[in-house]
């Protein structure tokens, strides 16, 4: 499976829910350019949840309302994978943050091979609150992730290893 049909597939994924016990994403943009730089997803949403009722109710007195995004990028060659990049895309997110006020963002990349070891090493150890950075292996469906709480929740609650597994297992 191509790696522009694994985004799509995530984007669907997102858009139906896969995220909502951290926020209500609900809006999508393909190949969106921010500060000069373009990601091949970005989705936009807040961390109120719809509901109906009691829980609607519960939503609007007790959880703020953040305005959140996620950011999807396909590193398409050797280029696009070095510290350098990386942490290049990290600052654009950091300006958009300030920008568009949002309290938080994941960056996730999507590739089709291992990444270097020491672009390993600072995804890893990036620690950067407010962003949460992953790395999503296409051919292992492995992933790797920032070791702060938002890389941590892109395993724990948006299940990405999982989303993998399945859509590797459509590709068959």
């Amino acid at each position: 499976m191509s790696l522009y049909a694994i985004v799509d597939e995530f984007e669907r994924q997102i858009l139906k829910g896969r995220a909502r016990f951290i926020a209500d994403l609900n809006e999508s943009f393909k190949d969106y350019t921010i500060n000069g730089s373009t990601f091949d997803l970005y989705i936009r949403g807040q961390t109120r949840a719809k509901g109906f009722a009691l829980s609607k109710f519960l939503a609007w007195t007790v959880l703020p309302n953040y305005r959140v995004a996620f950011f999807g990028k396909i590193l398409r060659n050797a280029a696009d994978s070095t510290r350098k990049s990386i942490l290049e895309l990290a600052e654009f997110i950091r300006a958009a943050i300030r920008q568009q006020e949002l309290r938080w963002a994941w960056l996730v990349f999507f590739a089709d091979q291992d990444l270097p070891s020491n672009v390993q090493n600072l995804v890893e150890k990036f620690d950067v609150q407010e962003i949460g950075i992953g790395v999503v292996n296409a051919k292992s469906g492995m992933m790797i992730h920032s070791n702060n709480l938002l890389g941590k929740s892109l395993k724990r609650y948006l299940h990405v290893d999982r989303l993998m597994s399945r859509i590797g297992r459509n590709d068959s």
